[in-house]
């Protein structure tokens, strides 16, 4: 089973560090949406589905590229509890 994720930040931080980072998990045609930041691991919000739907408009946020997205969520887990 193959898992599309996209990952999207807020337009006005895109050249700068984001303070959250959302997903957009779909697989097997249940989408899933979650968010995280340097103090907190993902955590499902389905109420992000109107903002990220939003973000694809161009007019709220940008899809920030996964390998970018991965270096940030990678150095933020290391703060993230067990």
């Amino acid at each position: 089973m193959s898992v599309e994720i996209k990952y999207y930040v807020d337009a006005m931080v895109l050249n700068e560090a984001p303070r959250m980072i959302f997903r957009r998990m779909v697989q097997e045609g249940q989408v899933n949406y979650e968010y995280c930041n340097e103090f907190t691991s993902w955590t499902q919000n389905d109420n992000l589905a109107s903002k990220i739907w939003g973000y694809q408009s161009g007019e709220l946020a940008d899809e920030l590229p996964t390998k970018k997205a991965l270096e940030i969520i990678n150095k933020w887990s290391d703060n993230w509890d067990g």
